[in-house]
């Protein structure tokens, strides 16, 4: 699927699975746009903006709204640059609402105005892998924000990965909010998830909402389950709260979990942050909150695993 052109005034409304292109993608399809992106190379800039973008449309929907598609179910989607409004409520995002797949080489502009799991390029990325994306676009959330991916789970060992994942636009959301990512959750032992390479230049900002750990960062907004690694990661953007939560930093709010009783093997593997460096100035305006220039709260680990 390539060579497609929009029109500026299009709009597409649902009410669930909402896509600038397809409201349900499924696997073996390959969308492919006529944009790419370059920036494998550490020492090159953060390319700007393109002028022309493969879809420059306004989508709106209440759950598993996308810029480009609605539900990633298998699919891939490569070298495409959406332009425009996304507004929807649970899992909206830039590129995809909510996705089991591959996003590459893709970029997102405009604005991302959505509920729970927002994201500028992913709202929920449940098991999909991320790689060489940049987020121009504002962002706004409730619980798990974030200008890549709302949420980053578990959904198959070869898939929950994020590469050269770059946000540039400002973040607001609530209880749970990162520049890159709100939320890891993983929910099976010895299974990582990694964030790689990734940055962030906008803005965070973090507002009071119900979540069972309220945690805000540049990169990482919270993980509090065994198996995230966050490595090579940058954050340069200034990371604000204005609640009562369990950690703000400039890479990671609150990360690890709390073993119960004596450290185990399924415990060794509890969190890793490795080769990152924050810039960004961290604070708190309204509550108690542990805030930390890497990491506001870390759970203990396994003094046994040397990446712990």
């Amino acid at each position: 699927l390539s060579d497609f052109t929009f029109s500026n005034s299009c709009i597409i409304e649902a009410g669930s699975d909402a896509g600038g292109f397809a409201g349900y993608l499924t696997g073996g399809t390959s969308l492919r746009g006529n944009s790419s992106i370059e920036f494998q190379n550490p020492t090159n800039t953060i390319p700007k903006e393109k002028e022309k973008a493969d879809f420059t449309v306004e989508v709106k929907g209440s759950l598993r709204t996308g810029g480009v598609v609605g539900f990633l179910n298998g699919a891939t989607i490569n070298n495409v640059h959406f332009r425009g409004q996304v507004t929807g409520g649970d899992e909206t995002g830039g590129i995809v609402g909510y996705g089991r797949g591959s996003i590459y080489n893709s970029m997102s502009s405009g604005k991302v105005v959505g509920a729970n799991e927002t994201g500028g390029i992913i709202g929920k990325a449940d098991g999909a892998k991320v790689c060489h994306t940049i987020n121009y676009a504002s962002v706004e959330g409730k619980v798990n924000t974030g200008g890549t991916a709302g949420y980053a789970g578990y959904y198959n060992p070869s898939l929950p990965y994020l590469e050269y994942c770059v946000n540039v636009g400002s973040v607001k959301g609530n209880a749970t909010v990162g520049g890159n990512i709100g939320l890891i959750k993983i929910g099976q032992d010895n299974v990582s998830l990694i964030a790689k390479y990734c940055a962030n230049f906008g803005s965070v900002t973090c507002n009071d909402g119900s979540a069972d750990v309220k945690a805000f960062g540049g990169v990482l907004g919270c993980s509090s389950e065994a198996g995230s690694w966050i490595y090579g990661c940058a954050n340069h953007g200034d990371v604000t709260g204005n609640l009562s939560a369990h950690g703000g930093g400039g890479i990671v709010g609150s990360m690890g979990k709390d073993p119960t009783g004596d450290l185990d093997s399924k415990d060794a593997n509890n969190y890793v942050i490795e080769m990152c460096v924050n810039t960004g100035d961290i604070s708190n305006s309204n509550g108690s909150c542990h805030l930390g220039g890497i990491v506001g709260y870390a759970e203990e680990g396994d003094d046994g695993y040397s990446r712990d």
